[in-house]
């Protein structure tokens, strides 16, 4: 019921969100310093995030409401288990460190939305360093639990802040195509056992399911969604596979920008998924393609599954290189 309850208000969020931005005027349009690389023809709201968040919140003061401890069920489900946390934290409080750097992450994406030419790469780099770091804040405040000592601490939240940097840039790149990042947040989240999929799970109907090419049902993930699910990718214990191919792609466009002389954040379209379109795949089987080349890290996660997920990437990368060989040359 949980499960359900977190999809009907992601969907119906992001309904009443998308409504809510085209009467202001708000939205991703044709326009500002990366207008080449997009297609659509009109501003598109960028609210998949916030509607995500909404599902969330909602679950939360569901099961505060309930009382009888649910809370603090319904917390545990954001509590991070990474590398250098106690062993005896209590699951609520690295909760909340966790909500903190999720909010902050979103937090930035969604200022990133709402500007124009959008923030510069410095201030953004910042700001994922930023949110990756709070997920230490358990670690300065450990409570009862045997912390690690403030020098150690910090050493532990510049690691995340650095780990976030690289979550948050490989989701937010891999946003570049419908249903790409929501697919395989959606996926990963899945294949890790996680409530918090069905939320994911909701926006990426609205991209996909109820999709039209320049209609009002359109609706994006946003900065502010990606920043979220990449930073998610590390909260969730399991869930880190699904950066897997997102990373891939950022590392092979990066360094084919680099090659052409220009910046590797330069905004193009380069991206595998963008190759998948212009051989003639439809959104859908877009998305589709995306989670076949991540299924085998998915659901076997370890080396095996990596490498053959690499492999596949390769091949994909091979089959699409006549569509890449106009943008590219």
């Amino acid at each position: 019921m949980t499960l359900l309850f977190g999809f009907a208000v992601s969907l119906g969020a992001g309904f009443f969100l998308a409504g809510l931005w085209r009467r202001l005027g708000l939205g991703d349009g044709p326009e500002g310093a990366q207008a080449g690389r997009k297609l659509q023809v009109e501003a598109i709201p960028a609210v998949g995030g916030l509607a995500i968040a909404c599902a969330w919140a909602a679950e939360l003061a569901l099961a505060a409401g309930s009382g009888g401890g649910a809370l603090a069920v319904s917390l545990q489900r954001f509590a991070p288990r990474l590398p250098g946390y106690p062993t005896d934290l209590d699951p609520s409080r690295a909760a909340l460190g966790a909500l903190f750097a999720l909010a902050c992450a979103g937090a930035l994406g969604v200022v990133d939305d709402g500007r124009r030419e959008g923030l510069g790469p410095l201030a953004k780099l910042a700001g994922q360093a930023l949110a990756g770091a709070l997920l230490g804040l358990p670690l300065i405040f450990p409570g009862e639990a045997a912390g690690p000592g403030l020098a150690l601490a910090l050493a532990w939240s510049a690691a995340y802040g650095a780990a976030g940097m690289v979550a948050c840039n490989a989701l937010n790149t891999f946003d570049n195509a419908d249903g790409a990042a929501a697919g395989i947040s959606t996926a990963g989240l899945a294949a890790a056992a996680s409530p918090l999929a069905p939320a994911v799970g909701g926006i990426l109907v609205l991209q996909l399911g109820l999709r039209r090419q320049n209609g009002a049902l359109r609706i994006y993930l946003g900065d502010g969604g990606s920043h979220l699910l990449g930073l998610l990718a590390l909260v969730v214990p399991g869930a880190w596979p699904l950066l897997w191919l997102p990373g891939l792609d950022l590392a092979r466009v990066a360094v084919a920008r680099m090659r052409a002389g220009r910046a590797p954040w330069h905004g193009d379209r380069l991206h595998l998924a963008h190759r998948l379109e212009r051989s003639g795949q439809g959104p859908l089987a877009v998305c589709a393609w995306l989670l076949g080349l991540a299924a085998p890290c998915l659901l076997f996660p370890g080396p095996p599954g990596l490498l053959a997920s690499c492999a596949l990437f390769g091949l994909a990368l091979h089959f699409t290189r006549r569509a890449a060989v106009a943008v590219e040359a």
